[in-house]
C-alpha cells in the first residue's frame, strides 16, 4: 500500500450523523479482499471505509478533525499495522 496524498474535509455540520471529517487518500495497492482493512488517525479509527475502485486509494469519516500531531495507520486484518508516511493536506471545508 502506497499513499501518496491525505486530504482531509471538514463537513457542514449535521450532513452526516456522527461524524465531523471525511478523508480521501490517494495511493495505490488497496484492494477489496477477504481480510478486512482497517484505518485510523492517531488513536481515532476511520469508519465507512470505502476503497477506490482499481486501489487508487480510499475515504472514510472521522468523529472528530485529528490533531496535527495524529498520524495515519493502515492495515488489513491479516497483516501488521503500518504508518505510510504520507502528512495531510491542510483541510478543506466543505
Amino acid at each position: 500500500m502506497n499513499v501518496e496524498q491525505i486530504l482531509i474535509e471538514v463537513l457542514e455540520p449535521g450532513s452526516m450523523p456522527g461524524f465531523t471529517v471525511q478523508i480521501h487518500v490517494v495511493g495505490s495497492g488497496f484492494v477489496d479482499r477477504a481480510a478486512p482493512f482497517f484505518a485510523r488517525f492517531g488513536a481515532q479509527p476511520v469508519q465507512n471505509l470505502f476503497i477506490v475502485p482499481g486501489g487508487a486509494g480510499f475515504s472514510g469519516y472521522l468523529a472528530q478533525p485529528p490533531a496535527p500531531e495524529d498520524r495515519l495507520f493502515v492495515h488489513y486484518a491479516d497483516e501488521p499495522e503500518v504508518e505510510p508516511g504520507a502528512e495531510p493536506e491542510p483541510p478543506i471545508v466543505a
